[in-house]
């Protein structure tokens, strides 16, 4: 898979992600709360960061009882953009949490079948987090709810050239001819 970068704000993307979720939410009565501390900009791939989100929270929304809260949140950290989506739902038990990156592993078939679902979305958000050369991680207690939080680079491609590239730029080319004879 490959990323098409561009540069843009991440107010824009919530409240895209927002419109999409927002009926779902209100099916179950649920208190959704999205809080950007200032509107960032970002270089990433946007429509990849728009599946991120709403694979976190349409799981955050499936997986929290009616009348429960769902909070989107976003902060820059030095050129991190850190998110966050956390929730009162019904928790991941420790047995299970290994498992909840892996493609097409549900937890529990019985709860699967009752909130239905693929197994791969979360699966997807590790993929295009680490494509995008970020973290995700989770926190989670059974029975009270879950956060997942990721990071990425706010300055996508950039950030990730300038250390790989760091000595290619300022390299001078040097020709020497040689004779080697032994």
């Amino acid at each position: 898979m490959e990323l098409n970068y561009s540069e843009f704000s991440i107010g824009s993307v919530f409240d895209e992600v927002k419109s999409t979720i927002l009926p779902l939410s209100q099916v179950k009565s649920l208190e959704m709360d999205f809080n950007l501390e200032l509107d960032i900009g970002i270089q990433a791939d946007r429509s990849r960061l728009i599946q991120i989100l709403y694979n976190l929270i349409s799981n955050a929304v499936k997986f929290t009882p009616e009348g429960g809260k769902v909070s989107v949140y976003c902060k820059k950290i030095g050129n991190r953009a850190i998110f966050s989506v956390t929730d009162t739902g019904i928790g991941i038990s420790s047995e299970d949490q290994k498992y909840l990156f892996e493609p097409f592993k549900q937890i529990d078939s019985g709860m699967n079948r009752q909130y239905g679902g693929t197994g791969l979305g979360l699966a997807l958000v590790k993929q295009f987090v680490d494509l995008h050369k970020g973290r995700v991680w989770f926190t989670s207690v059974q029975g009270k709810g879950s956060s997942f939080i990721f990071e990425l680079p706010v300055n996508g491609l950039d950030e990730v050239e300038k250390s790989e590239n760091v000595f290619k730029d300022s390299a001078t080319k040097v020709e020497v001819s040689a004779n080697f004879s032994g």
